[in-house]
């Protein structure tokens, strides 16, 4: 990779990892709007209510941030990869277990967070897969993991770019 295209991809981890934390943000925001804590029987009431209601709108809302938190730092990581070599394959995908992978094999994640976000992955991709069938305690399930395992990943993922 030239110095300029791994400058350029640098700049893009960057914008990925704040652009994660701001959804975070967003996520937290939202989730506290249902209810301070979060209760999943208070989620459920707004998953389930009318579809013209504010609170199924900020239902979504907790979906769509949880969704762009996990896409964030997936793409982050991939990026991370692709910058230190780490693919075999320079311009293919990995998947989202390899690419935790290979940042907990080369130090920039720790085994809890590989395997907490791993499943939080695997759950996610369940909802996204099984639409129809969703629930919101799963959801709710799947959105609390984000929240709690989200920012120490971050900060995993950012901490090779602070000087």
């Amino acid at each position: 990779m030239t110095p300029e295209k791994a400058a350029l991809l640098e700049t893009k981890i960057k914008k990925r990892l704040v652009d994660s934390r701001k959804h975070l943000d967003a996520l937290v925001h939202n989730a506290g709007e249902i209810a301070a804590d979060f209760d999943r029987a208070a989620f459920e009431r707004a998953w389930n209510a009318s579809a013209s209601s504010d609170e199924r709108t900020v239902a979504y809302a907790v979906e769509a941030a949880c969704n762009d938190v996990i896409n964030g730092i997936m793409g982050a990581g991939q990026d991370i990869c692709r910058l230190n070599g780490w693919t075999n394959q320079p311009n293919t995908d990995l998947s989202k277990p390899e690419i935790l992978r290979h940042l907990e094999a080369n130090g920039v994640i720790d085994k809890s967070s590989r395997k907490g976000f791993g499943d939080v992955c695997d759950a996610r991709d369940i909802i996204q897969h099984d639409y129809v069938g969703l629930t919101a305690d799963r959801l709710h399930e799947t959105v609390t993991k984000v929240i709690r395992l989200a920012p120490k990943l971050l900060d995993q993922l950012s901490a090779p770019f602070v000087s």
